[in-house]
């Protein structure tokens, strides 16, 4: 594709995509759990956790659009030293959060703060290293879209095969019951690893 469209422009129509989707995403978010019903506090830490998708280098998020670049120049120092940044900072908010006693509004704010300053740093430094061109090319907005729609497929499809028994076990045994499998799921899941290893 780069034989096509220069870098400066794909990273620029690449980033206006991920934008919007991001705009989409928190406002069906915040919708749908309003329409279901849930009370305002909980609305309002959806809102807030929907506003980490522009910040966190844990999923594809808006800042995964800066790490690219750096990625596939083989210059991963630096998203990897941000995302250490972002943990760090992370530990020391939830750990702080939980000395004092703070609520669940207190922590999702931590959470989703915790990543800002490393997409601060990731955006100045990517804005320096790498020309982003702005004006929106549909053609490309278009091939992109076309390019990545096997994806996108692939990634509904995995969400939900990996949120299928969460959804099973609260219809069938309570939301009690989902949040011990989750704390088992997430103290376990490490392990997981081994056996790819040793088959790769």
């Amino acid at each position: 594709s780069s034989r096509r469209w220069p870098l400066a422009e794909i990273l620029g129509n690449a980033l206006r995509i991920k934008a919007v989707l991001f705009l989409v995403v928190v406002v069906l978010m915040v919708a749908t759990a309003w329409i279901v019903g849930y009370s305002d506090k909980l609305v309002c830490v959806i809102a807030i956790l929907a506003l980490n998708l522009l910040s966190t280098s844990k999923l594809a998020a808006v800042r995964s659009v800066f790490e690219a670049p750096f990625n596939a120049s083989l210059q991963m120092k630096f998203p990897i030293l941000l995302q250490c940044l972002d943990s760090l900072i992370l530990v020391g908010c939830v750990y702080a959060l939980t000395r004092s006693h703070a609520g669940l509004e207190a922590l999702v704010v931590g959470y989703s703060l915790s990543s800002l300053p490393g997409l601060i740093l990731i955006v100045a430094i990517a804005l320096r290293r790498f020309q982003f061109r702005w004006p929106i090319n549909y053609k490309l907005v278009r091939f992109l879209a076309q390019e990545s729609l096997p994806l996108l497929l692939y990634s509904i499809l995995m969400a939900l095969f990996n949120g299928a028994d969460v959804l099973f076990l609260r219809e069938f045994h309570g939301e009690g019951a989902v949040g011990v499998y989750s704390a088992a799921f997430r103290l376990t899941s490490p392990f997981l690893f081994i056996p790819q290893v040793i088959v790769a």
